[in-house]
């Protein structure tokens, strides 16, 4: 059985991930449950051993599931430092295996869009995606999130216009 803190719980009902547990969300602390799904205990294997705690996949039929987000709970402490999310921001970027990377605290989720450079100014990173778990509506950041990036639709592509 896993136990989330109550910010944890809140921040994956916040971006519509806690409908996904067991479904296409998964935890590498229950991986001996899952391992009948192949493709989902590599993916849990292959995040934890970046550090993360669970992993969001998009279900393609039967037990074939590819990880889109990785989930870092660091919701037992206030905050984070910008130097340990940057850190994460790298490694992930670094390996490539999914396009975006969500950081818990207890008090905001930071989501990182991998498929964009890291912003600095005056040589500080700038998370521009820092939501408060107990803040109201978020136009993107919603219970609706976790089937935008399922369905393609997060991180928004880049149009080229052509000649």
């Amino acid at each position: 059985m896993i136990y989330f803190t109550s910010a944890f719980h809140s921040a994956l009902i916040k971006l519509g991930f806690f409908d996904e547990f067991r479904r296409t969300l998964f935890f590498a602390a229950e991986l001996d449950m899952f391992s009948d799904l192949h493709n989902v205990v590599a993916g849990l294997k292959e995040a934890e051993a970046h550090g993360a705690n669970g992993v969001l996949f998009k279900h393609h039929n039967e037990d074939n599931f590819s990880p889109l987000v990785y989930i870092f709970d660091r919701s037992k402490k206030e905050e984070v430092e910008d130097a340990e999310v940057e850190a994460i921001y790298e490694k992930m970027k670094m390996a490539a295996k999914v396009p975006v990377v969500c950081v818990v605290t207890m008090t905001e989720i930071i989501v990182l869009d991998l498929t964009k450079p890291l912003k600095k100014r005056k040589g500080l990173p700038i998370f521009p995606d820092r939501v408060q778990i107990e803040d109201g509506y978020h136009s993107i950041f919603n219970e609706t999130f976790a089937n935008s990036i399922q369905a393609g639709l997060y991180p928004p592509k880049k149009v080229v216009k052509q000649s």
